[in-house]
């Protein structure tokens, strides 16, 4: 009996000797935090209190399988006498009870957030945001109610509010929501400005002089102008006055009912001596029948303020015309008159004679 008692000391001696001798001390920064077994409310947790054997078996007689550091939370499994059945770092295995701290916790459920009523008004999101089933960022999610978009409530439940949108209704956080505001009606639009008048046209620059004797002067080409009177119109002047005395213009009246209008035929220009620009609108009169011929005349009579009825220079230029005034394409000549050069241009719309 004395030897069986001093062997079961010894071996009791000896198992606490073995734990203890294979405690591997670390550095007290490695602090854990414990895994947790909810049983109703209540979280129990299971923390090393030393550096700790995990064995392959119940007993110091197995092979160690990873020692365990002081303060880690370990998983429960099960017990065996004093020794307990854990889990941890990916191994499971038993470990001595003695060097385990067990821990119960019970927590409370949290309260449920109490809903407030108030007057019905309106929010504009300030973001994307999320319409959840419960008044929390837990609640699941229903729909996203795009940002700058209307919504009202009249619920609340601390920073949550009530609502719905596109047949949804949910909570959304009221961080990402304020007071809608209707916006100000637009200003009606400013009268637009009346339009400028037109600017009068500006007399065409006098070309370079030419000799005197070349042209009329610009009274005696005034006087063959204005002297001469419509044979369509009774004793209408042919030329009036167009915006001043530098100006003339033939304005031919149509006696066909649809073209009630004035047509401003032919078009002189005089600089401070003589006629020097003459522009025909042929298309103007050759439409139509009863203008022809008093479109012709005016532009003879126009073409003889540069030098005066049957002289040359007027006779070669209304030959130069008729020939070209019927063509389908722009006929041009440079032709000399008293030392001086003019471009005649012709073609079936109009006629440009210019110094």
């Amino acid at each position: 009996m004395k030897k069986q008692s001093w062997m079961k000391k010894l071996g009791l001696s000896l198992g606490v000797m073995v734990m203890v001798g294979t405690v591997v001390p670390l550095p007290q920064s490695f602090g854990g935090v414990a895994t947790t077994q909810v049983e109703a409310a209540t979280k129990t947790t299971y923390t090393t209190t030393a550096n700790l054997n995990m064995r392959s078996g119940a007993g110091t007689k197995y092979k160690i399988v990873k020692t365990i550091p002081k303060s880690k939370a370990v998983t429960y499994v099960s017990k065996k006498g004093s020794w307990m059945k854990v889990k941890y770092g990916g191994k499971t295995g038993y470990v001595s009870s003695k060097y385990i701290k067990v821990k119960k916790t019970t927590t409370k459920p949290a309260p449920k957030p109490k809903e407030t009523k108030f007057a019905t008004k309106k929010y504009s999101t300030t973001a994307n945001l999320t319409l959840r089933s419960t008044p929390s960022t837990k609640g699941k999610s229903l729909k996203v109610i795009p940002k700058g978009k209307v919504v009202s409530s009249n619920t609340k439940s601390g920073n949550w509010y009530k609502t719905s949108y596109a047949g949804k209704t949910g909570w959304v956080s009221g961080s990402y929501l304020k007071t809608y505001k209707k916006p100000a009606p637009k200003p009606a639009p400013a009268p637009k400005p009346a339009p400028k008048p037109a600017p009068k046209p500006k007399p065409t620059p006098a070309p370079t002089p030419v000799k005197k004797d070349a042209f009329l002067s610009k009274a005696n080409a005034t006087k063959t102008l204005t002297s001469a009177s419509s044979s369509k119109y009774g004793n209408a002047k042919l030329f009036d006055k167009y915006s001043n005395e530098s100006y003339y213009a033939t304005l031919m009246k149509s006696t066909d009912k649809n073209l009630s209008a004035r047509y401003n035929v032919t078009f002189v220009q005089l600089d401070s001596k003589k006629a020097n620009y003459l522009l025909v609108n042929t298309q103007r009169y050759r439409d139509n029948k009863n203008l022809q011929k008093e479109g012709d005349k005016s532009f003879e009579v126009a073409s003889n303020a540069f030098f005066g009825s049957g002289k040359k220079g007027s006779k070669e230029i209304l030959d130069f015309i008729k020939k070209n005034i019927n063509a389908k394409t722009v006929t041009e000549k440079k032709m000399t008159f008293g030392g001086n050069t003019a471009n005649v241009r012709v073609d079936e719309f109009s006629i440009l004679i210019e110094f």
